[in-house]
């Protein structure tokens, strides 16, 4: 790799790792601080949000950034350098052993995997009478996919050509619908879960954020996707988990309001 072509490589990588640094400290300064921040909102919010309906909002808006930064990269063919070196890094990494480890990866991105666990864990939203949850999990993946298709066509990106490890997609490249799909069915069923189950905490959060990075890994790794389309899909698919993440809080602050109950 080039000097030029490592510049332009952590010139476009900079701003996502900037971007991912500020907001696991944000996260820990949330955490450490979160008594006094509360009670702070507490004494400026309307009634009606909810303290984590209104970070959620704030953390989608910075998704939209996150989007927009990855599309006008894109759009001016400015991130030609770092996507190729990026899939060039990762297909070093080609054995039969990652061959067929990125495949199941990729696997857990598809619309046989995203339906499956979808339809499970609707279906025990539903033995628990969480009717809710169960709507906001399925309009979660059918909103975002109508997004993901709607952005593919708007951009109409062209898939990589360097090497093909799968047949390639007929459909457009930004952004990854794998990546995209992935990080809202697993994001939002990682945000029911906790929330059904405060006990497992921050676990299924954990478990989530690693699927999504072996589907979005995967799909470079095989040469169907640029990184900046895995970047984009997983900014989109962030998007819709915490569209339905703010519609779940903002429920129970409905509720709880009604009811007369402490926010």
């Amino acid at each position: 790799m080039s000097w030029d072509a490592l510049h332009s490589w952590v010139g476009h990588a900079g701003p996502f790792a900037l971007a991912t640094i500020a907001a696991l400290g944000i996260l820990v300064l949330l955490h450490r601080r979160r008594a006094g921040i509360v009670a702070w909102l507490d004494a400026r919010l309307p009634p009606g949000p909810r303290q984590r309906a209104v970070v959620m909002m704030a953390l989608a808006a910075g998704t939209v950034g996150m989007f927009a930064k990855a599309a006008e990269d894109v759009a001016n063919l400015e991130s030609t350098e770092f996507d190729r070196a990026a899939s060039l890094l990762l297909h070093r990494l080609d054995s039969p052993i990652m061959d067929a480890a990125m495949r199941i990866a990729s696997a857990l991105g598809s619309w046989p995997a995203i339906v499956v666990a979808i339809a499970l864990t609707a279906a025990w939203c539903l033995v628990r009478r969480a009717r809710l949850a169960a709507s906001v999990l399925i309009g979660v993946v059918a909103g975002t996919e109508f997004l993901n298709l709607l952005l593919k066509h708007a951009f109409g990106r062209a898939r990589p050509a360097l090497f093909h490890e799968v047949p390639v997609p007929p459909s457009y490249s930004f952004p990854s619908g794998h990546t995209m799909m992935a990080a809202a069915t697993y994001g939002i069923i990682a945000f029911v879960v906790s929330r059904e189950l405060p006990a497992v905490r921050w676990r299924p959060f954990v478990a989530a954020s690693a699927l999504v990075f072996l589907v979005g890994m995967s799909r470079i790794f095989l040469g169907v996707h640029w990184a900046t389309d895995v970047l984009g899909g997983l900014a989109g698919g962030t998007f819709g988990l915490l569209v339905g993440a703010v519609i779940l809080e903002m429920s129970v602050s409905r509720r709880a309001t009604r009811n007369g109950e402490p926010r």
